[in-house]
């Protein structure tokens, strides 16, 4: 399938995932060398190209509330779409693995101290971003969507949510999402042309928060991604994905490089350049999104 023809993609997503064992049980379609994990404080090391080549590793960073892109399956193995392209983009370099799965903002502070190579992990680029850091080129387009208690299923479509005399309070565990004007818009769009819905977007520590008993009785929803949304609503019962933004409310998904070396930027945007025109992309994404290995 072309990226092109993913354009209606979001509101199919909602039926793609059947039940929590078909996900959990999806392995590496990579057949290269195992990555290996690490935990703790790494050292602080050189970080470019060249560096990479000359120690063999390459450190990667993967955010620990990354599902689909980056999770433990039932055998607790690290596997994700983001996963098999790494492993690939380590092959082609010559290169070992080497993970580290923290929270985003750990992260991204050991980025910055030459503790790693690169973030990925379904990151998604804003203008903070590429201020703070150097980011590759885009490898996939995601689209917004909602993860929702059952009960409101109903009640934020169609332009219900006017019925609740409230705000819809929205979750959201990246705060780089949070932009002026994203709360109107989304309102807009759950008002469906029925009036004006106003949006709270709330920022929390993790996409688990919402899911907790708290989390339900404090928010109406999970503003998340479509592609990954789906997973995150299968694994947690009595939610659900909905799509009420359609196709219209779209971003990218990018990796963090560290340091300030040129050549390993345009050697990975290279090679995703070529992974994209190849079909090595559409290939994860079928295995990794629609299930369809």
């Amino acid at each position: 399938m072309a990226l092109g023809s993913r354009a209606g993609l979001a509101a199919a997503l909602k039926d793609t995932y059947r039940n929590d064992d078909r996900l959990l049980n999806l392995s590496s379609i990579h057949k290269g060398n195992r990555a290996t994990e690490v935990s703790g404080v790494q050292p602080i090391e050189p970080v470019s190209l060249a560096a990479i080549q000359r120690r063999g590793v390459l450190r990667v960073g993967l955010r620990s509330d990354g599902l689909p892109w980056a999770y433990r399956n039932s055998s607790g193995v690290l596997v994700g779409f983001d996963l098999d392209l790494l492993q690939a983009l380590a092959t082609n370099l010559n290169v070992r693995l080497e993970l580290q799965q923290a929270p985003l903002a750990r992260l991204e502070t050991w980025l910055n101290q030459g503790r790693l190579d690169l973030l990925a992990g379904g990151i998604q680029t804003s203008p903070g971003r590429a201020t703070r850091f150097e980011i590759s080129r885009s490898y996939l387009t995601v689209h917004l969507a909602l993860v929702v208690p059952d009960a409101k299923v109903r009640l934020l479509q169609g332009g219900r949510a006017q019925s609740l005399g409230r705000p819809v309070v929205l979750a959201v565990r990246d705060r780089d999402l949070l932009s002026p004007g994203l709360e109107e818009q989304l309102g807009r769009y759950l008002a469906d042309g029925q009036g004006r819905v106003q949006v709270v977007l709330q920022p929390i520590d993790t996409k688990r928060a919402f899911f907790s008993p708290e989390g339900q009785r404090s928010f109406d929803g999970l503003l998340t991604t479509a592609e990954s949304g789906a997973a995150w609503a299968v694994l947690n019962p009595r939610t659900s994905l909905i799509t009420p933004f359609s196709d219209k409310v779209s971003s990218e998904l990018v990796w963090l490089i560290g340091g300030k070396d040129t050549s390993l930027r345009r050697y990975i945007n290279g090679w995703l350049s070529r992974e994209l025109a190849q079909g090595g992309i559409d290939q994860l994404f079928e295995h990794w999104i629609l299930l369809k290995s």
